[in-house]
């Protein structure tokens, strides 16, 4: 138990260092790239252990088969029943994150695929990855969202900015009064389409679509230790839910902004601030009229969307939040263990443990749990890609790409787009293994 506590106190430490780098080095500016390229398969560098050495190879011989054979020993290799894979629709390259593991999440919609780095945003066909128009931005902070007409972004100048999808032209900036870290979220209401910034000083901003006028403002009080706010608003329906820094969740009307309801996913506790860090910082998620939530705290949430009633919480801590879809509900703890849950009674189907590391020194981490056609697909920051089971946790396949990650992918239907700190956005396609 010592031991374990030792490790997660390190894990606390390296992920507070991180932080702590990122907000000194965030600049103006930012290295760009002169041009957007494609990339091949062999740049890429993918290696699929389903794939490595054949159909019929063991997974110690698939494991020996990879350009790096440490990413896939123990405690790592795991058998794979391999009945899906993962299929490159293209590759290009954006500018990079310039090293200070900024969290540029990727988006597209049907036509195209949009990417920011440390100064500029690319937008790409989806369909063949070619270079549609690309955009100069300073101070970027955050990475991409869409709206129908826009693609937004968030600035350390506490700045929201909205450019063309067309052309890249900027259509207006709004001052929310701290750095955007987190993701903005889009959503219809009556008056039209709404963005929604939340700020690393804890404001939670409406602005109109169209034009950026700021429609309404909540505020929360933020703790003088936290993980940095990144959580990125979710909108239901006529609903914004938001995580904060204090261990909080909140409903708001989307419209103008008044609350419906507030809980505590945890409440924060302890002797120093260390202790008391209880930040929800990582993805929320909703399904069937009930929004989840995780907490660096220590505790898992359900709740009902309109009413706020607490349907139940488990004892499960997480930096990188919860995904959720099909009656179940899918979170990677602070130690690398994958959770499946029942949704409406919070009862653990089961738990994969096997990734969790064995050594204090290794640096792996999750950087998202996501939902890739109805089973939890999970992405590490060393480009390590696994995908299980939905109904047994086993694994289905696992695959490497190269590069160093620390932003989720986003993901549609049964294709999902990755972006990773040195700049390498890829389109990635589910197929079954003939």
């Amino acid at each position: 138990m010592f031991a374990k506590a030792k490790k997660t106190q390190a894990q606390l430490l390296m992920t507070m260092l991180s932080l702590l780098l990122l907000a000194a080095c965030a600049g103006r500016g930012g290295v760009t790239a002169d041009s957007s390229t494609a990339v091949s398969d062999e740049d890429l560098g993918i290696q699929r252990l389903a794939e490595t050495t054949g159909e019929d190879a063991s997974d110690e011989e698939a494991v020996a088969g990879t350009a790096d054979r440490g990413l896939f020993e123990e405690p790592y290799k795991v058998k794979a029943k391999r009945v899906n894979k993962l299929a490159l629709q293209w590759a290009a390259k954006v500018p990079s994150d310039d090293g200070l593991l900024m969290h540029f999440r990727p988006a597209m919609n049907a036509e195209l695929a949009c990417a920011a780095g440390r100064g500029a945003v690319t937008c790409f066909d989806r369909e063949n990855g070619d270079k549609v128009w690309r955009r100069k931005v300073r101070d970027l902070a955050s990475g991409v969202s869409l709206s129908t007409s826009s693609v937004l972004l968030g600035t350390d100048e506490g700045e929201v900015i909205a450019l063309s999808l067309t052309d890249g032209a900027e259509q207006w900036r709004a001052t929310v009064g701290g750095e955007v870290l987190a993701l903005a979220a889009v959503g219809q209401a009556q008056v039209g389409e709404i963005v929604v910034a939340y700020t690393s000083s804890g404001a939670l901003t409406g602005l109109r679509a169209h034009d950026g006028e700021t429609i309404w403002v909540q505020e929360q009080k933020v703790p003088r230790l936290t993980l940095r706010g990144l959580t990125t608003p979710l909108v239901v329906d006529d609903v914004v839910v938001s995580g904060h820094d204090n261990g909080r969740i909140t409903a708001n009307q989307l419209l103008d902004g008044s609350n419906i309801w507030a809980d505590e996913v945890v409440a924060p506790s302890g002797r120093n601030e260390l202790e008391r860090l209880a930040d929800v910082d990582g993805a929320l998620a909703h399904y069937r009229g009930d929004v989840f939530a995780a907490s660096w705290g220590g505790k898992l949430g359900a709740w009902s969307l309109k009413r706020g009633r607490a349907l139940w919480k488990a004892d499960i801590s997480s930096v990188s939040g919860v995904a959720a879809d099909l009656r179940r509900v899918y979170v990677t703890d602070n130690d690398n263990a994958l959770h499946a849950l029942d949704a409406r009674s919070g009862r653990v189907l089961w738990k994969r443990d096997d990734l969790i590391s064995e050594s204090e020194s290794d640096d792996r981490r999750v950087v998202a749990t996501s939902v890739l056609q109805g089973a939890p697909l999970v992405l590490d920051n060393r480009g390590r890609i696994y995908y299980y089971n939905r109904a047994t946790g086993e694994l289905d396949f696992a695959s490497r790409v190269r590069g160093r990650y620390a932003t989720a992918p986003f993901v549609e239907d049964d294709q999902f787009l990755t972006l990773s700190r040195s700049g390498l956005l890829s389109l990635w396609q589910l197929e079954e293994v003939e």
